[in-house]
């Protein structure tokens, strides 16, 4: 087990764009060792339906860091595969499945989320295109110990973001996510559960689920546009 900040063993959990830009700047921080990256399969895309890798494990790939890519958390064939890796931290970004217990609660110093908006607010799918859509002058990042629920563990801090005028989803994704990978690499012995606070709360107006729309045509909608609008496509 390590004794410094600059030896913890993390295991990176992210698949699309904003949990590759997270993992970059994990990497250049340089305060941790990722030794393993976990993401989702290489899917079919584009015309020819060709197998493409995630965004992540590019990334990944790039940095010489093995890679996972279980099919299902759930039937615990990758418990295995965890122990082998042997992470005192878990770093997790837009993953994209919900964790079973026995990953969340192997590593020492916990299994943490880094969430794209200031919570509870925005909590579930979506937060970006949603701060955006409804025109918020600022969001965040949300750092929390991971449970079974959705976005709802300890939180360990919040770190706040302003949304520029001129900002669409994709610029504040990339500004967010550098955010999240700066801070995820300083967490792990400046927090303990004794500073966290739940983010649990009733379900509010900002907790709706993700709908087949949410985001449409955001990517080139810029904050301070008339209406806000989702292009539906």
């Amino acid at each position: 087990m390590s004794d410094t900040l600059d030896k913890v063993r993390v295991l990176f959990m992210g698949t699309p764009d904003i949990a590759a830009v997270t993992l970059r700047a994990l990497l250049g921080h340089g305060t941790a060792d990722v030794v393993a990256v976990v993401t989702q399969p290489d899917r079919k895309k584009g015309r020819g339906l060709h197998l493409l890798p995630s965004p992540v494990k590019t990334v990944a790939e790039e940095a010489n860091i093995p890679v996972y890519q279980p099919d299902t958390l759930r039937d615990g064939a990758f418990e295995k595969e965890l122990h082998e890796i042997d992470p005192e931290l878990i770093i997790v970004a837009a993953y994209g499945k919900i964790l079973p217990p026995y990953v969340i609660d192997y590593p020492r110093f916990g299994c943490i989320n880094a969430h794209a908006s200031l919570l509870p607010k925005y909590r579930g799918a979506a937060p970006i295109n949603r701060a955006v859509m409804n025109g918020d002058p600022v969001t965040g990042v949300t750092a929390m110990f991971m449970d079974d629920g959705l976005d709802t563990g300890d939180i360990i801090e919040k770190y706040p973001c302003p949304i520029l005028e001129t900002d669409d989803c994709g610029t504040l994704t990339e500004r967010l996510a550098k955010l999240a990978g700066a801070r995820d690499a300083d967490r792990p012995r400046r927090y303990g559960r004794r500073r966290s606070r739940p983010s649990r709360r009733p379900r509010g107006r900002g907790d709706v689920p993700r709908r087949r729309h949410d985001g449409r045509g955001l990517r080139s909608e810029n904050a301070a546009e008339r209406g806000r609008r989702v292009v539906c496509r």
